[in-house]
């Protein structure tokens, strides 16, 4: 039941006005990445470490903003089915 219930709230997700506030808040955490000198550099750092180069502030945003609703819904698509979830039971230690 939890699980058809997540996936009904991720279908109701995709939409218009929430990709624009997901958008709008992307740009924000990354105007805080900016903030100050150590936190400059440690997004260098991962940056480098995952893709050997670092991208621009403008271009981070301008990558931002260029993503489409219909590639979210793509996305989505393929990895928030209910044949890629995987249920999980935590129990507590003995």
């Amino acid at each position: 039941e939890a699980i058809k219930a997540a996936l009904k709230v991720i279908e109701k997700s995709k939409t218009a006005k929430l990709l624009k506030k997901a958008k709008e808040m992307s740009v924000g955490s990354l105007a805080l990445r900016y903030e100050s000198p150590s936190s400059i550099l440690s997004t260098a750092v991962k940056e480098i470490g995952l893709t050997d180069k670092i991208k621009p502030y403008e271009e981070r945003i301008k990558k931002i903003q260029e993503v489409t609703l219909e590639q979210v819904k793509e996305v989505c698509d393929k990895y928030l089915s209910e044949e890629n979830l995987v249920t999980v039971m935590l129990t507590p230690e003995k």
